[in-house]
């Protein structure tokens, strides 16, 4: 072989690197690199193929030149082919393969590529990088110049830094595949514990699948009793509509959940390995209209099912299909799957929690309006008849006789005061109905009229911000809300306080409006922040009569309208600031509250319902 123009070959190889190292895409490399071929050395064609590791064949990637027909885009070479054909020879053999109209006999054409007959002259090099053969490239000339030997090394040279290239780009795809993969994980995992319903919650957890491993279709089986119930599908809308609501019997999987078929804690059933229209599933199922390919690919009968389960309890299952990379999941794939399973699992175990106890909370709320609305009655006998004894048999009764009554009415008064706490704290419980956006400083306004006395009687300075945002709620339980607060600031500012003084304020952030009650008042402590909104919670009995409910009503009040209510405190003796959040405006109607315990923003604690 003769060399040719040097300058030619080291710009080809330039070409190739740079326009390696300047593009992303893996597939924009090759096509880069089989046209640099035909252009810089004259080559009529090129074509470019990588080896797929999962079914074993030989994929076309990139082409041009005499090669750039439509034939060769799906081009697949089984590597199990015939060792005749000189592609698979070169792989084989790790070693480069000239043919020249000199050379030795040519191969028969393969059915698998372009024919030999058709060009004069050709090369077929393998694309390997340490240990494996990732690939080939074919050159071809149908020209009287001759394949040179430079063009030999431009071509090895070129295989060479594709093969390193190739290497890295997978390196940065695994690495990628495994960043999005936990990254699903992370938004599942964190949409399970945010404030939204179960619904909600598994629709995230079905999208974080697709997202983290690229299945095209998600689907949720809920367990009901012996059956269930199909509650979320992310698939095509036919697929959707024919699955979505399904009531399967536990028998249907219980028939394919077979240890032969187990991988990790789920079941793989390969279409190979099951007749599929003897199986009870056949006529429930929807098949993706999908190619059927060589081993290690998924078929369109394929079966992934992945339990979910809550401590050792079969909540669910969890079912994939049609994989966007075409193969069948490996095992880390897999146990991927297993968590965001568990997930799910967790969230479903806990909506059924929070059912149940939604449903106590409604009987013992129930129970105790009826409990303390039937006490009203007997309680104002009570008081009634102690206040006709001391009218009408006073001098008889004596000193000691009329205080024992005025005890009795004493205790009667704060009977009735708890219980009508008691009867709002049930009605807070059910606060429900249309929302209505709200002046605040009106509403304020009227609750210091009502405490007018209060205020003159302690000489309490009342500080209140003019054009305070409004709020979304319903008036008379904001009015409560803050009738509680300012009651507690006035009846708690300490024997000792000269000045007492409460100041309100407060600000739009975002959509929300913050308003902020404060006072320099007797204070709590850190371990007492905890126990403030608890249903009796009382710290300073000594200064005032009190029930201990009324910060609980707020709290629910507030709770149900939407919104957070908080407090903090420097320490005892202090003051105490008492935090409102709730949206600006109204949006929609007023809906069930989240179930969430606690919930920690910037280091200071929101007390959610408790009852909750």
């Amino acid at each position: 072989m003769e060399v040719s123009n040097p300058d030619r070959h080291l710009t080809a190889l330039i070409k190739i690197i740079t326009e390696a190292n300047r593009r992303d895409d893996l597939n924009a490399v090759l096509m880069s690199a089989a046209q640099v071929l035909v252009d810089e050395l004259a080559f009529d064609g090129s074509w470019i193929g990588l080896v797929n590791p999962a079914d074993q064949t030989l994929e076309g990637r990139a082409w041009a030149g005499g090669l750039a027909s439509a034939s060769f885009k799906d081009l697949h070479i089984p590597l199990t082919g015939s060792s005749q054909d000189p592609a698979l020879t070169a792989i084989s053999e790790e070693r480069t393969l000239i043919f020249t109209p000199d050379g030795p006999p040519r191969p028969p054409p393969s059915e698998y590529h372009v024919p030999c007959s058709d060009f004069r002259y050709q090369v077929y090099v393998p694309i390997k990088e340490r240990e494996s053969t990732d690939g080939i490239i074919i050159a071809v000339r149908d020209r009287e110049d001759p394949i040179t030997a430079a063009d030999v090394q431009v071509l090895e040279a070129s295989a060479q830094q594709l093969a390193i290239i190739l290497r890295n780009v997978r390196l940065l795809e695994r690495v990628q595949r495994e960043a999005r993969r936990w990254e699903g994980v992370a938004l599942a995992c964190e949409a399970v514990h945010r404030s939204v319903s179960l619904s909600d919650i598994l629709e995230a957890i079905a999208h974080g699948i697709v997202q983290a491993l690229r299945f095209h279709m998600v689907v949720i089986n809920v367990r009901k009793n012996d059956t269930f119930e199909v509650t979320t599908v992310i698939a095509p809308p036919e697929a959707k509509e024919k699955l979505l609501g399904q009531q399967v019997p536990w028998a249907e999987f219980a028939e394919l959940m077979r240890e032969e078929y187990r991988i990790s804690r789920s079941y793989f059933i390969s279409h190979d390995r099951i007749d599929w229209h003897k199986t009870s599933l056949w006529d429930r199922a929807y098949r993706p209209n999908l190619p059927e390919r060589g081993p290690g690919h998924w078929h369109p009968e394929d079966m992934l099912l992945i339990p979910m389960y809550h401590e050792g309890e079969l909540i669910g299952i969890l079912s994939v299909d049609d994989p966007e990379d075409g193969l069948v999941p490996d095992l880390n794939t897999i146990q991927t799957l297993e968590v965001l399973a568990n997930q799910a699992a967790m969230a479903i175990s806990r909506a059924k929690l929070f059912s149940e106890l939604q449903a106590r909370n409604q009987e013992l709320d129930a129970f105790s309006y009826s409990v303390t609305h039937d006490l009203k009655t007997p309680l104002t006998t009570v008081r009634g008849y102690a206040e006709a004894l001391t009218l009408m048999y006073g001098k008889q009764l004596g000193p000691e006789g009329l205080e024992m009554a005025e005890r009795i009415q004493e205790g009667a008064d704060r009977m009735a005061t708890i219980i009508d706490d008691l009867l709002m704290l049930a009605r807070a419980n059910k606060l429900s109905g249309p929302m209505e956006e709200i002046n605040v400083n009106y509403v304020i306004g009227a609750v210091l009229e009502r405490f007018r006395e209060a205020i003159l009687e302690r000489n309490v300075q009342i500080e209140v911000a003019p054009n305070l945002p409004p709020v979304c709620g319903q008036t008379t339980w904001i009015e409560q809300v803050f009738a509680n607060l300012i009651d507690n600031a006035i009846k708690y500012a300490g024997r000792d306080n000269k000045s007492p003084r409460i100041v309100i304020d407060g600000r739009q952030e975002g959509e929300k409006t913050h308003l902020r009650v404060q006072d320099n008042g007797l204070g709590f402590t850190e371990e007492q922040r905890d126990q403030l909104f608890k249903m009796f919670t009382r710290f300073h009995e000594r200064e005032a009569p009190g029930t201990g409910l009324g910060l609980a009503i707020a709290q629910r009040a507030i709770h149900r309208m939407g919104g957070k209510i908080w407090a903090e405190s420097p320490g005892p003796g202090q003051g105490s600031t008492f935090h409102i959040l709730l949206p600006t405006r109204c949006k929609e109607e007023m809906q069930d509250p989240p179930f969430i315990l606690t919930h920690l923003e910037g280091g200071d604690i929101h007390a959610q319902d408790d009852a909750s």
